[in-house]
């Protein structure tokens, strides 16, 4: 929506921006929101917490915690928009780093999904508030 180019990393800080922008939109209408982004570090995860704060909405965080090997593989396999594994090494190593006090972050509730056969059959639902 920012640069019409996904890949574009210079164009991050207007998109997340954005993001904020529109999920605050949405949260103050009572909207299901969900964000579909690494967070992988506190700052990031905080950020949008707060906004779900502000409209006292209930927060969940669904973590991929998938092997690197998977996640190289997987990345290698994408046709139109592969990263350099240096990112993908330290995302995993910050969600890593992550995972033994996320639990104590403010989340409603946390899920985390270690294999890619749980992953791909998980479903999600709704609960009204």
């Amino acid at each position: 929506m920012v640069s019409d180019d996904e890949g574009d990393q210079s164009a991050s800080a207007d998109a997340f921006e954005l993001l904020r922008l529109i999920t605050a939109k949405r949260l103050l209408r009572g909207r299901l929101t969900v964000i579909d982004a690494t967070n992988v570090q506190l700052k990031a995860r905080k950020s949008l917490q707060g906004l779900a704060k502000q409209c006292s909405t209930p927060v969940t965080a669904i973590l991929l915690n998938l092997p690197l090997a998977i996640c190289l593989a997987r990345n290698q396999s994408r046709p139109d928009r592969a990263v350099s594994a240096q990112v993908i090494e330290r995302q995993v190593a910050d969600l890593l780093g992550s995972l033994p006090d996320i639990a104590k972050e403010g989340y409603e509730h946390v899920y985390v999904m270690d294999n890619a056969e749980d992953i791909e059959s998980a479903t999600v639902s709704r609960n009204p508030i």
